[in-house]
């Protein structure tokens, strides 16, 4: 008889247990589908917010900026700016240059005392056959005035209208032969200061 009592007591623990365990996973499964419901209406819910990825956002701005940089720091690429002062400058150094045009410029500290070149560094001009003559150009950077003297080579003597002052340009056909000796003062110089100021040049025929 205590057998059979200690046994019924055993099973109705282990149906009790059992039923436990049913109501508890029908409890979970009942949650899990809840969750999914309300995960359903609301996609926001349970998703947490993703860090912006800032590698991504700072190689798009290099690359965008990328192009401007290259073309700021190449120096092979002059600006506009660059490009044209350089004009200008051209511009008054020789407005009227041509591919037949020798320029001498007189430099800023000319003040008439003194050779306007070295003889070691002459004006070398061409004698040009027919009508095509080469053209001899000064420019006068000086504040001193000027005026070509020559004794009618490479070309004639400059007269009282062609003195040029500071900012102007004298332009002559070289048409006679026209040399010097290093040792003496040159037969062209400024007529205005005198000859101690040798503008020393020489030509020869065309090739």
């Amino acid at each position: 008889m205590k057998n059979y009592t200690l046994v019924s007591i055993i099973g109705l623990f282990a149906l009790s247990c059992a039923n436990d365990q049913e109501v508890d996973g029908r409890t979970r499964t009942l949650k899990s589908k809840a969750d999914v419901e309300q995960t359903a209406q609301d996609p926001d819910l349970g998703n947490e917010p993703k860090a912006s990825d800032g590698t991504k956002d700072q190689k798009s701005q290099q690359k965008s900026t990328l192009p401007e940089q290259a073309n700021e720091d190449d120096p092979s690429e002059p600006s506009t700016e660059d490009a044209q002062e350089e004009e200008e400058e051209l511009a008054q150094e020789d407005p009227q240059a041509t591919p037949n045009e020798v320029v001498f410029t007189i430099d800023a500290a000319y003040d008439g005392t003194a050779p306007l070149n070295d003889p070691q560094n002459p004006i070398y001009l061409t004698l040009m056959p027919g009508n095509d003559k080469q053209v001899l150009k000064i420019v006068n950077n000086s504040a001193q005035t000027f005026r070509l003297h020559t004794g009618g080579a490479p070309c004639p003597h400059a007269t009282r209208a062609q003195e040029i002052g500071q900012g102007e340009s004298f332009t002559c056909e070289v048409t006679r032969e026209v040399t010097f000796n290093p040792n003496n003062e040159a037969p062209t110089y400024d007529h205005n200061a005198g000859s101690q100021t040798s503008l020393y040049m020489t030509t020869a025929p065309k090739p």
